[in-house]
């Protein structure tokens, strides 16, 4: 026997011994298990809803971004895992993905409520994960008997219960296991010329397929069949689909919001068109004085206290009394809403996952049963947020708040407060401070959807791109959050007057994700391009929805909106885009009246505010500059030309007016 084969021999004993044996775990396994399901309970040591719950988000994570397991995947953990059983899901996070503490891959972070995000280290892709109502409720429907600090096994008297539950989450099909976001895994560019309001990193959008385009008139479900008449086609319902859509003032409906969901599914499968659902969580709140009543005790739901769900004008204050709105006709409305209120984000949260969540979930789940799937076009959040600023108030805004007493200036210093600024210690940059509100108010608002079960590629906040930042404080980039694809309100004003290019920018530093033109009409006042190049604007440049609107204050507008979206120059381009034609983008020419008045609008709020730095009173500006809007909702161009003349004229402006128009 020669010396190798001697050395094999003494080592025998010895090999097996250092084999051993690895624990047995407490399972018996049935026909029915998926064989993966004892791979879990070997590394855990026995059967329960948690651990199987982890494996299962796991593995859609990991598939969602193609890795293999073990090396190329990193897996972060958020939610109240600090004890078991609730801490059994990481173990099943462990074992579907193979990232392991021990290896640095998996990460966990003690939050309020359970994401999952899973990283592929070699592409780059990442997924969020949150389980949905229905995975929730079947984990919560546990109530383990076993003392705290005896260990995590279950006792006797839980056995049973744990494996029946364990093994429906084991059985469930993916969509019921978690709703799944996909990140934008592209890098933001280098943009070394950005303003002062430019966005946090953070501001990520789910990127996906952009597949299905809509197209959307925000009308009531009853005309449907009258809309689809009118436009003449419907599109195929593969690449091209038309719908309508239906505004909700959330406050003042909530107790028909599950009724008027499920009118509007229905009038979706009679026509077999698309539905999409609007919320407006911070406007039309006139019928909750309980929320905002600080300053009438004689009036319905007042309460001192109230004053911290409501805009301040300073530091020590005072809060708001009335709100300002331009919708066509200026309004008066109640007091500005605190966006950082914890009481006002609580009733969000409230309504979003107990009145609209439940029947709208329910909706889904019967068009996904009938194979309908792409008639939910999806949901509009909120409406145009801003956190308003009366500093440099037109005419007409002027006229109104004296009437009210209110003093020009900002609002916005109680959300500031809330996030920890103060008179001793003022933000860098106030309008940047207050943008970033409002594009985390936005997120908050989409994310009880997504907490609620409904997927972020179907969420699209509502952000007003043409309006001035000096009023609104919501640039562009504050609708880009990871809980929605980004949607903008995309009238060819303001800064979009002459082509999206601001659009297309913001969208390009975050890796172009879809995105919607949620509120638009190439008829607006002040608009000077036709509706094929208009809908060029958004569907050559990877918007898959864009929602016509014809609805304003006043009689002017609305009648123009509603003219100008059922002309024949409007019609023939629905047609064009929904026959999947291409859509040709024409050039602007610049040399039009509308670009001359803005210009001269422009000089006209200059010259006021001068006057108002001197002392002297623009009143009679004001008075005369009342005719403008209306003027202007009319199409009356030249009319409204020459009364900004005589603007500038009593002004003393002698300044030549520009042909070529300058951006606000």
């Amino acid at each position: 026997m020669n010396r190798f084969a001697v050395a094999v021999v003494l080592a025998l004993p010895t090999l097996a011994l250092a084999q051993g044996r690895l624990p047995q775990p407490d399972y018996h396994r049935q026909p029915s298990d998926p064989a993966w399901l004892a791979q879990v309970v070997q590394l855990h040591g026995h059967l329960g809803p948690s651990v199987v719950a982890g494996a299962r988000m796991g593995m859609i994570g990991r598939d969602a971004v193609g890795a293999k397991g073990y090396f190329d995947v990193e897996v972060t953990c958020e939610g109240p895992l600090a004890q078991p059983p609730q801490a059994c899901f990481l173990d099943g996070i462990q074992a579907a993905t193979g990232a392991t503490t021990g290896k640095r891959t998996l990460n966990w972070v003690q939050a309020d409520k359970l994401v999952v995000r899973v990283r592929n280290t070699q592409n780059g892709k990442t997924v969020e994960l949150r389980p949905t109502p229905t995975l929730l409720g079947l984990l919560a429907s546990f109530k383990s008997e076993t003392k705290a600090g005896t260990g995590h096994g279950p006792s006797q008297q839980d056995h049973e219960q744990l494996e029946q539950i364990a093994r429906k989450i084991a059985a469930m099909p993916n969509d019921e296991i978690a709703n799944v976001t996909i990140l934008n895994e592209t890098p933001a560019r280098d943009t070394r010329e950005q303003s002062s309001l430019a966005p946090p990193a953070s501001s990520e959008a789910p990127a996906s397929s952009q597949g299905l385009k809509y197209l959307i008139f925000w009308s009531d479900p009853e005309k449907a069949g009258e809309l689809a008449e009118r436009v003449g086609m419907k599109g195929d319902g593969k690449t091209r689909l038309l719908g309508f859509g239906l505004p909700n003032p959330t406050y003042e409906l909530e107790g028909q919001l599950p009724s008027r969901i499920r009118s509007a599914f229905a009038a979706a499968h009679e026509h077999d068109m698309a539905v999409m659902l609007h919320f407006d969580f911070h406007l039309r709140w006139k019928n909750r004085p309980d929320l905002w009543n600080w300053f009438d005790p004689n009036k319905p739901g007042y309460d001192p206290n109230n004053k911290y769900n409501v805009e301040w004008h300073g530091w020590d204050g005072p809060p708001n009394k009335v709100r300002y709105l331009n919708h066509g006709v200026l309004e008066r409305l109640p007091p500005h809403m605190c966006f950082t209120s914890k009481t006002a984000r609580a009733e969000v949260t409230r309504i979003v996952s107990k009145v609209i969540a439940p029947v709208l979930r329910e909706e889904i789940a019967r068009l996904k049963a009938e194979g309908k799937e792409a008639l939910f076009a999806g949901v509009l959040v909120g409406l145009e947020p801003s956190i308003d600023d009366y500093s440099k108030p037109n005419p007409e805004y002027m006229k109104m708040m004296n009437e009210d007493g209110v003093k020009a200036g900002p609002l916005g210093y109680r959300a500031l407060l809330d996030r920890g600024f103060s008179a001793d210690k003022p933000p860098d940059d106030f309008r940047k401070a207050l943008a970033k509100i409002i594009q985390e108010t936005i997120a908050f608002w989409c994310e009880q959807f997504v907490d609620a079960g409904i997927s972020a590629e179907k969420l699209y906040p509502h952000v007003a791109a043409p309006a001035p930042i000096e009023m609104m404080n919501a640039p562009i980039w504050t609708a880009f959050n990871k809980y929605s694809r980004p949607g903008w309100t995309t009238y060819a004003v303001g800064v979009l007057g002459e082509s999206f290019k601001p659009l297309y920018d913001e969208l390009e530093k975050r890796g172009n994700p879809a995105w919607a033109g949620v509120e638009a009409n190439a008829g607006i006042p002040g608009s000077v391009v036709d509706w094929e190049t208009y809908l060029a604007w958004h569907y050559n440049h990877g918007c898959v929805l864009v929602g016509v609107n014809m609805g304003a204050t006043g009689n002017d507008l609305p009648k123009r909106l509603w003219n100008s979206a059922f002309s024949g120059e409007a019609i023939a381009a629905y047609r064009q885009f929904l026959a999947g034609q291409p859509l040709v983008e024409k050039a602007i020419s610049l040399d039009r009246p509308e670009f001359r008045i803005q210009a001269k609008m422009k000089r006209v709020r200059a010259g006021v505010e001068r006057w108002h730095s001197s002392g002297k009173d623009p009143s009679a500006i004001g008075k005369l500059m009342e005719s403008a809007q209306p003027l202007a909702d009319a199409g009356k161009l030249r009319d409204l030309e020459k009364l900004v003349d005589q603007a500038l004229e009593m002004l003393g402006d002698t300044e030549k007016v520009p042909d070529v128009y300058r951006k606000e």
